[in-house]
């Protein structure tokens, strides 16, 4: 009965030994690196948000980067020099023409700059105003003007005295028509007209609005008669001979 005690005693030592020794390795390998489940949740959210971070840099990143740095550095730079070259000779061979043209209008500029000068007049009808050696005494004028046609016709017989000699006389006149023109020594009142004297050519000046007879000969001092013979229109501006009209008291226009 002893020994059997003492047998059971030795293995619970014995058991307790070995239980020690578990508890003791247990515990070395206790020692080491461990987490706990909240902490494991907590870094697979982070590590989650950290990939959607990502992703969604990923995804707003190249938005901005591929269209301005891609088509830029890409290989379009070196054939659109040598497109520009070749497309840049045939423009300068056809500007030469063009500068040939463009020089032909300094010369036309200048032909037409030299006639503007002003050329001297010298001709006897050039003066604005009438010559001092005639000088109207008295006028016979008839009109006979159309208020329908809105013209007029008419006649003149101006008596003129001459005191020099003179071979251009000359007249004012102003958008008439002078029909026949002539000059004959003047008679006594009753006595039959002296025929006109020869004329080599009339004209009008329009410059200084005159009326010129060119004589054959010289006019001498004496006294004359000018008989022309004109037309024209009524002016509708109170201007000259002018057309006006009016509405009396019964509503008549006249």
């Amino acid at each position: 009965m002893g020994t059997d005690h003492d047998d059971v005693k030795l293995s619970t030592m014995e058991m307790e030994e070995s239980g020690g020794s578990d508890s003791s390795s247990e515990k070395s390998s206790s020692r080491g690196i461990y987490c706990r489940r909240s902490q494991i949740a907590a870094f697979v959210v982070l590590a989650l948000l950290l990939m959607a971070a990502v992703g969604l840099l990923a995804g707003l990143l190249p938005q901005c980067e591929v269209p301005s740095k891609e088509p830029i550095n890409a290989t379009p730079d070196k054939p659109e020099p040598t497109m520009m070259k070749t497309t840049k000779m045939p423009q300068v061979t056809t500007k030469k023409p063009q500068v040939t043209t463009a020089q032909q209008p300094p010369t036309k500029a200048m032909t037409t700059e030299q006639p503007t000068t002003p050329v001297p007049c010298n001709d006897p009808w050039c003066p604005l105003r009438l010559p001092s050696a005639v000088y109207p005494e008295h006028y016979k004028l008839l009109l006979y003007p159309n208020l329908d046609t809105a013209n007029f016709t008419g006649t003149v017989d101006i008596d003129i005295v001459v005191n020099e000699t003179i071979r251009f006389p000359r007249l004012h006149i102003k958008e008439m028509i002078i029909l026949s023109s002539e000059i004959r020594p003047a008679v006594d009142s009753g006595s039959t007209p002296a025929p006109p004297l020869a004329v080599t050519e009339s004209f009008e000046y329009a410059k200084n609005q005159f009326y010129v007879m060119e004589m054959a000969q010289d006019l001498q001092p004496g006294n004359y008669v000018w008989s022309l013979e004109f037309q024209g229109y009524l002016q509708p501006n109170r201007v000259g001979f002018y057309l006006s009209t009016y509405t009396n008291d019964k509503g008549e226009k006249r």
